[in-house]
């Protein structure tokens, strides 16, 4: 191979690992509105299924938690099917995004 094919490569894997992180915030978002806004509201306002906190009450760390456990299987739950497939990266963005909403309101 080539050094300029060599380039090339590295340069179009770079661009897409870059291009993946900047949509990382979106991704989130759009998974939040698929996947949790029903139950738990736009904003976070809702205590889903009259069960669980209204997620805008929770912190970060909570919101890691409280989606770690889910998915663990530790504690059950309407959304644990969504929450089993998230990983340990995908729960922070999530956390971080839930934290955003509180200002949307």
């Amino acid at each position: 191979m080539t050094d300029l094919m060599r380039t090339l490569r590295v340069s179009l894997l770079l661009s897409g690992l870059l291009y993946s992180v900047s949509l990382s915030a979106q991704t989130t978002a759009g998974f939040y509105s698929q996947s949790c806004a029903s139950c738990h509201g736009r904003n976070g306002e809702k205590t889903a299924l009259n069960k669980a906190r209204a997620l805008s009450t929770l912190d970060e760390a909570q919101v890691i938690e409280a989606l770690t456990v889910r998915r663990d299987g530790k504690i059950k739950g309407a959304g644990n099917k969504v929450k089993m497939r998230l990983s340990d990266d995908e729960i922070k963005h999530l956390a971080e995004y839930i934290q955003t909403l509180k200002v949307a309101k």
